[in-house]
């Protein structure tokens, strides 16, 4: 190339199909490093490559522990969302809340899907320690323990939203039968992850 013009070496560039476009000197010069465009280059690239757009396990850590924590946290709404059955309100929120969650989003994480299972497992077995309590104990005895049941309830959550926050299994105690049991991908990640 020596002894040519830089359009001539232009040229005979593109005619090599070495360049499919000519870049500016100054789109060199800016670099974006901002999330959304770094996102957007490895869409681009992962597209480009006849991949699928949306990876298995996310690069975005904080991503994946804020779902995990709301997997958690959700149950606190079994506070506010209660339905009528005949004389009782019956709490629904601490069970329905984080099956959405996890409904929505087991798929993008191995710890989101851990997480969604064991909220759920607890929640489930707190509702049968609160309805075989309510059953078995006379009047006060019922109230007494259905408060005792909401507080343990909610000192759990805590722990385990917090646990979570921090990208750390969390393993929820009393609970008496697994309904969601853990997958092959969970048991290696915590494997390889163990807290």
């Amino acid at each position: 190339m020596r002894g040519r013009s830089s359009a001539q070496a232009e040229e005979a560039s593109l005619s090599d199909g070495k360049f499919l476009r000519r870049q500016p000197l100054y789109a060199s010069l800016h670099v974006d490093n901002s999330w959304k465009a770094q996102r957007n280059r490895r869409g681009t690239l992962i597209a480009a490559a006849g991949k699928s757009m949306r990876p298995e396990e996310p690069n975005d850590k904080d991503d994946v522990a804020t779902w995990a924590s709301l997997c958690h946290f959700s149950a606190l709404l079994g506070a506010i969302w209660w339905i009528p059955a005949s004389t009782l309100w019956l709490p629904v929120g601490h069970v329905l809340c984080p099956l959405g969650v996890w409904l929505v989003k087991r798929k993008k994480s191995p710890k989101i899907d851990w997480a969604g299972r064991e909220s759920l497992n607890f929640q489930l077995s707190m509702t049968a320690y609160g309805v075989l309590g309510a059953m078995v104990l006379p009047g006060m005895g019922a109230t007494l323990w259905l408060w005792a049941v909401a507080l343990t309830d909610l000192y759990w959550i805590a722990r385990a939203g917090v646990a979570a926050s921090e990208g750390r299994f969390f393993h929820y105690p009393l609970i008496v039968w697994r309904l969601f049991k853990e997958t092959e991908a969970i048991r290696a990640l915590r494997e390889k992850d163990p807290d």
